[in-house]
């Protein structure tokens, strides 16, 4: 016999009332830019097979498997969400809490939380009542309230509100012989909650987990950018819309027109804005290796920042128009940074690594660099520990890329034409492209990522040249890193440039004995000199891949 529930009108009506109801009041409150039908999109069909598998559980059975399906579907994409949101975005949406202007990614991550939560527990008011659903939602709102306030007496309430209603209605449904027990079980449970609440470290922002910062986090989100580059919950993360990182080289690039941040300089000026710089190369992969990345820079106590108000009028001005951004963007020849709203607090990295923030710059705050574009007449001597970090190539580096090396520098005796070579050998000899394959060791026919660059794909983008000429350059035995960040051509008419997704670029940066360290361009179509103006267009002079990423 089937078994049928057969709800009021108004039990109907409430159902879908409460599952609307909560995320859209929640948005609300948090200021979260997800738009109301888009939220209603992905509740109501939630709410609906809910609701339709629990009227009619026995004869719609495939309903009840279509509405786990997508309930666990939708667990799983708001888990990856959570994931990949890095915990600099966290931090930066808990100052803006702080200063009641919450806004963003992380908004919508707990208006997609609560919204979660009241599709899938609504219908359950066919079976269980209205109270039990309620009191589940209630209590998510508030735990999530109480890891935004993080305050034991905040979590005492939160934890209360769990624990009493769960004992009241345990009592009353419990057979009158059990009641005691069910009482002394519910004191237990708020005794218990009791010590936990007070118990409770408050934090100034979230702690985070080492595996998921540094280990989950990066993977994840390259994995989920690579394969769905408009991925939601992506778009108010810092650096969304670049996929291409240090960690995995190779692969078509996920470019998107994102804003960044404005610059005001000199009109003409070319600016390698950098962001992380590393030394170590495995042949798959960069990263910093341990005696550059324990360097960590304090701000308050260094002389490479400066108190804001010695800010001159010939400083370049930086001004961030994302929502968030983690890093601190600087030049190679910045001697002084001023961040406008104060020291910045930095979780990790130097002058050579590039520095992380502990907490994110936020849309319209502006860092200014004081630059010395001269060369010293007498650079400071790099450190020998320093000299060979920079000089490291693997240990199973395929023999033919010393052949090529040594044929670019037979005869020469100048580092810098030594270069200049390197540079007109890949740039004649390598389609720019950015559509190319992804590199796997296990797959290719060497575990080397410039090797299968320079003997198998034969086409490449900024990765792919400036990881070649850093490898080639330090065959050489001339010191050489790998710097990511933006790069900005200022009009010839105008003192602003926009920064966004991109221009992202990465590129070697190399040690001259007369010159110290100066950025060199490995890539050939990000070179203007590569260019010839012809009837008023710009004509590349070498080849290149055109489609609709390159042909801008």
């Amino acid at each position: 016999m089937n078994r049928r529930v057969t709800p009021s009108r108004g039990l109907q009506i409430t159902v879908y009332l409460f599952a609307c109801a909560v995320p859209i009041l929640t948005r609300t409150y948090l200021n979260a830019p997800i738009g109301v039908i888009a939220l209603l999109a992905l509740v109501v069909p939630v709410v609906a097979l809910g609701y339709a598998s629990r009227k009619n559980a026995e004869s719609t059975r495939w309903l009840r498997f279509a509405s786990a399906a997508v309930n666990a579907g939708a667990g799983v994409l708001l888990l990856v969400g959570i994931v990949i949101t890095p915990l600099s975005a966290y931090n930066s949406w808990f100052d803006s809490f702080r200063y009641g202007t919450p806004d963003g990614g992380v908004s919508n991550l707990f208006v997609l939380i609560t919204g979660f939560f009241s599709a899938v527990l609504s219908p359950t008011m066919l079976t269980m009542g209205v109270l039990w659903p309620v009191i589940i939602v209630a209590f998510v709102l508030l735990y999530l309230l109480a890891i935004v306030i993080q305050t034991p007496i905040y979590l005492v309430v939160v934890l209360g509100f769990l624990v009493v209603p769960s004992a009241y209605l345990t009592i009353r449904t419990v057979e009158r012989v059990r009641r005691d027990g069910a009482m002394l079980f519910s004191l237990g449970l708020i005794g218990t909650a009791f010590v936990l609440a007070t118990a409770f470290p408050k934090f100034d922002t979230p702690p985070g987990d080492d595996f998921v910062n540094n280990t989950l986090y990066p993977r994840l989100r390259s994995a989920v950018v690579a394969n769905f580059p408009r991925f939601p919950l992506l778009y108010a993360v810092p650096g969304y819309g670049i996929s291409f990182d240090e960690k995995r080289l190779g692969g078509t690039p996920t470019l998107q027109p994102n804003p960044i941040f404005t610059i005001t300089s000199d009109p003409g000026t070319v600016l390698y804005v950098r962001t992380r710089v590393f030394d170590a190369y495995d042949g798959s992969s960069w990263s910093m290796s341990p005696y550059f990345a324990g360097r960590t820079t304090d701000a308050l106590r260094s002389r490479f920042f400066g108190d804001p108000r010695d800010v001159g009028p010939d400083d370049l001005r930086i001004e961030v128009t994302a929502k968030t951004f983690g890093f601190l963007p600087y030049t190679l020849d910045t001697d002084l940074v001023f961040v406008e709203r104060g020291f910045p607090k930095i979780a990790a990295g130097s002058v050579d690594t590039g520095f992380r923030l502990r907490s994110p710059l936020r849309r319209g705050d502006v860092v200014y660099l004081r630059r010395d574009e001269r060369s010293p007449a007498t650079p400071a001597p790099i450190l020998p520990e320093e000299k060979r970090l920079y000089l490291q190539i693997p240990d199973d580096l395929p023999s033919e890329l010393r052949t090529i090396a040594d044929g670019l520098s037979r005869g020469i005796d100048s580092d810098a034409q030594i270069l200049t070579n390197i540079e007109a050998f890949l740039a004649r000899n390598y389609t720019y492209s950015l559509e190319v394959d992804e590199f796997s060791p296990e797959r290719g026919t060497s575990s080397d990522f410039v090797y299968s660059f320079l003997f198998s794909q034969a086409g490449g983008y900024c990765v792919q040249f400036a990881t070649s000429f850093i490898i080639l350059a330090r065959l050489n035995g001339i010191p050489a890193r790998y710097a990511t960040g933006y790069l900005s051509y200022l009009p010839s008419d105008d003192t602003v440039a926009d920064v966004t997704g991109l221009s992202a670029h990465a590129w070697p940066e190399v040690w001259l004995e007369e010159k110290g360290w100066v950025n060199w361009e490995a890539t050939p179509a990000a070179n203007i000199a590569n260019y010839t103006a012809l009837d008023g267009n710009w004509v590349f002079n070498f080849d290149i891949d055109l489609n609709a990423a390159t042909s801008r």
